[in-house]
């Protein structure tokens, strides 16, 4: 047998393995996301927040944010069709 720690028994409730431990509550979640929709509405109908957009670089910055994550996409299922 070897000498180490790989074989030792949990002897703790800290020490236990746990494959999902949930960092944010759904509850808490859906709660946000209610409240920064109703923000978003809200500031939709006000005045002062109606700034011009120019859109060149509206449609660039799209772009760049689409080759981002089709990037990162692509490289996790190359990577996914190499295993098998």
């Amino acid at each position: 047998m070897h000498s180490g720690t790989g074989g030792l028994l949990p002897m703790d409730k800290r020490d236990e393995f746990q494959p999902f431990i949930r960092r944010l509550p759904e509850f808490s979640f859906w709660l946000e996301s209610c409240k920064a929709t109703g923000v978003a509405l809200c500031a939709t109908f006000l005045p002062f927040l109606d700034i011009p957009v120019f859109v060149p670089i509206l449609v660039i910055y799209f772009m760049f944010l689409t080759y981002l994550l089709l990037k990162q996409q692509v490289m996790v299922s190359a990577c996914f069709l190499l295993l098998f």
